[in-house]
């Protein structure tokens, strides 16, 4: 007896974000340290699909998280700029939409919510001294 139809399995991505990883994201010797401890992480997980996190459209690597549905219906509001891995080309590029599914590689969100680097107070009396 022939099956006429396979249970969908959820679509997994892992085999093109290690790609990403290791062409794109941390590519060369320099990154090696870095690139390993974050291909065990992934290694560790059990999660099918994956989404890396970029500060913007410069694909700075900021972190790898594992696709959740609920949670990311509370992310959508703060998504800036969605990226799909080519691994052909072994880049990121933008895509045009802020919709999150399961043809997204990477994301970015807005800028307000990046924590801004603290300036030191200086007072000008301290300038003065010196």
């Amino acid at each position: 007896a022939h099956k006429l139809f396979a249970k969908a399995a959820p679509k997994s991505n892992r085999g093109l974000i290690i790609n990403a990883l290791q062409y794109s994201v941390f590519p060369g010797a320099v990154n090696d340290q870095t690139r390993m401890k974050t291909m065990n992480d992934l290694a560790a997980s059990d999660a099918k699909h994956f989404l890396i996190l970029f500060r913007d459209y410069k694909c700075q690597y900021r972190g790898l998280y594992s696709w959740d549905q609920f949670v990311m219906c509370f992310i959508q509001p703060l998504i800036r700029l969605v990226f799909r891995y080519d691994s052909g080309a072994k880049n990121f590029s933008q895509i045009p939409t802020k919709h999150l599914g399961a043809t997204i590689d990477g994301f970015s969100i807005q800028d307000q919510f990046w924590q801004k680097p603290k300036i030191p107070y200086s007072s000008a009396a301290s300038h003065r001294n010196n």
